[in-house]
């Protein structure tokens, strides 16, 4: 049950993560996932509540989830409790000298031959080979809980294409966030030579994953893995904090996999602090094409190529029934200089000086390649504009629409109003009325954040 859920989500407008507040804090409560994001819920009735709730999972599965907040306050008392994540490093190089080495599906842990009486009642996988450690994604099992933690992993093209990319812009260091596929490929002669002599071949790996799932530790060492949170930047082991910040300062490029589901706000601010750190890091961030407005303004450094991703284990973000994936790869590099691949009917747009998909053809009338979706759009002269293949003109709407639907003129449509105001001109997150901090707009005075012990859900 989510927490939208629990207070009646029909009167819920929407939330919004309100990181101008969460920067500017002195305080900021920890869950188990580190220090708590603040957010903005809006009603119907006008008013909106502030309150801090689980960066990762925002929902009851956290310990703590969610309480008001309506002033911002010092409170040294609350300290995020790391030390509890502390990889056991031993398990991977124990691994390296037994004689069978067995791994648990129950556990989703590495066990060694001599402890198979433990898991008597569990499925145990026999004999995992070297292979096998090099590569855990194929042994996990993909975490599904909830969309905000949810893992799918690439396809082999994927891998196969972003490690020529990267190949190709010369990038020896690269940070993987959430791209587990990914970092094994490219850790993996590294890793293998670490086994085979117990000496690292150079003092610093090629990759190195940051993720929030702590089952990677007992296949990494300490310079190819930390367990991190990429929307409140947080590291669960603060003694790796040194070690994985120096990585990325170092790197070339990052390559970033977030759930999709996730506070938007949140994922923005964490892209411009890795651009803070390294600013000449190449970034690439896989996202879907339909949250491209969103994505680009917090991150406006940023362009969407056309080159679609699929995935091995989601049903939808994958090309199926002639339909690409609707997942996008967006970077920092100049749209010229990612090469699409030709095999793959991508093609370079002399006009555009972008590659393109085999489907967006270039529209003279609009003087781009306009499609998004990965179908070939249609011009339409009266609109004056590129629409979806789908669309005709409906001289009522006086716009281009599905074939069946319902006349609407512009007169019928209600205006877009502001959750904050209720006024036009301008959506929430741009509101001069909207919450400030410590005080939310309706208000007159601030009130103390009530502790954790007291308002715990």
């Amino acid at each position: 049950t989510t927490m939208a859920a629990k207070r009646g989500a029909s009167r819920i407008l929407g939330t919004d993560v309100r990181m101008d507040l969460w920067e500017a804090a002195q305080y900021r409560p920890a869950c188990s996932h580190g220090p708590m994001l603040l957010f903005e819920e809006f009603e119907r009735d006008g008013d909106s509540r502030l309150f801090f709730a689980c960066s990762a999972l925002r929902s009851a599965q956290c310990p703590t989830v969610a309480y008001p907040c309506t002033q911002l306050i010092v409170d040294t008392s609350v300290t995020s409790p790391s030390s509890q994540d502390e990889r056991k490093l031993e398990t991977f190089y124990r691994m390296k000298k037994a004689a069978k080495r067995l791994f648990c599906q129950d556990c989703q842990h590495l066990v060694a031959g001599v402890d198979r009486q433990k898991h008597s009642k569990h499925v145990l996988i026999d004999r995992v080979s070297r292979k096998q450690l090099l590569r855990p994604s194929l042994l996990l099992q993909p975490a599904s809980s909830n969309k905000s933690n949810a893992q799918y992993f690439f396809q082999t093209k994927e891998v196969d294409f972003i490690q020529h990319t990267l190949t190709k812009h010369g990038c020896q260091h690269v940070l993987c966030l959430g791209c587990p596929r990914l970092h094994e490929r490219l850790v993996q002669p590294w890793l293998h030579a670490l086994l085979e002599s117990g000496t690292a071949p150079t003092p610093s790996p090629p990759s190195m994953l940051w993720d929030l799932d702590p089952r990677f530790a007992q296949f990494a060492t300490i310079a190819t893995y930390t367990r991190f949170n990429m929307f409140n930047q947080h590291f669960f082991a603060p003694e790796q904090a040194s070690t994985s910040l120096s990585y990325l300062q170092q790197c070339q490029a990052v390559v970033i996999d977030p759930p999709f589901g996730a506070p938007m706000g949140a994922f923005g601010a964490t892209l411009n602090w890795l651009r803070a750190c390294n600013p000449n890091l190449i970034v690439f961030v896989y996202f879907p094409y339909f949250n491209k407005n969103t994505l680009l303004e917090l991150a406006p450094w940023l362009s969407m190529s056309d080159y679609c991703v699929d995935y091995d284990n989601h049903p939808t973000y994958k090309s199926k029934g002639g339909r690409p994936s609707p997942v996008r790869i967006y970077t920092s590099l100049n749209l010229a200089e990612l090469h699409l691949p030709k095999d793959q009917g991508y093609w370079f747009c002399q006009a555009c000086q972008q590659w393109s998909h085999p489907n967006n053809l270039h529209c003279a009338a609009c003087g781009r390649c306009t499609s998004d979706d990965g179908r070939t759009p249609v011009h339409c002269p009266l609109c004056k504009t590129c629409v979806k293949p789908n669309r005709v003109h409906c001289q009522t709407c006086q716009r281009c629409q599905p074939v069946k639907h319902t006349c609407r003129t512009a007169s019928d449509i209600a205006p877009s109003l502001c959750h904050v105001c209720g006024q036009t001109g301008h959506r929430r997150n741009k509101c001069p009325k909207r919450a400030k901090l410590g005080k939310t707009h309706d208000q007159d005075s601030t009130t103390p954040v009530p502790s954790l012990s007291d308002q715990a859900m």
